[in-house]
């Protein structure tokens, strides 16, 4: 008597999930390398606002901001706020802009700022 069972078998369940967690650990590190470029990308961008605001604060007063405070008027605070790096993560002096990681993973990102001229990261 044979029965007439529908279904899955243990083997073909076992081989399914086998198949799944080959393929996340293929994605996981993709993935993970896809958020970190996010986050510089992120970081890159603000440099870049806070470059052109050095940049305007010098042609207006013939030096660079010693700190973040007095590129105020040149740029919002709500563009220094993104997702990964936050308005407190930015730092200027006259020789250097930074965006230190705020506690998310994102990375230090560095502008110089060296004979007159701003370099990117």
């Amino acid at each position: 008597m044979r029965l007439d069972r529908k279904g899955f078998t243990l083997t073909e369940l076992i081989v399914v999930i086998v198949i799944i967690g080959i393929l996340a650990a293929i994605a996981v590190p993709a993935m993970t390398a896809n958020v970190a470029r996010a986050r510089r990308a992120e970081a890159i961008s603000t440099l870049g606002a806070l470059r052109t605001a050095q940049k305007l604060y010098f042609s207006e007063t013939g030096a660079y901001a010693p700190n973040i405070t007095p590129l105020s008027a040149y740029i919002p605070q709500t563009e220094l706020t993104g997702r990964y790096y936050l308005n407190t993560a930015y730092s200027t002096t006259a020789t250097n802009i930074t965006a230190t990681d705020a506690g998310t993973g994102g990375g230090s990102v560095n502008m110089v700022i060296s004979n007159g001229f701003i370099d990117n990261p």
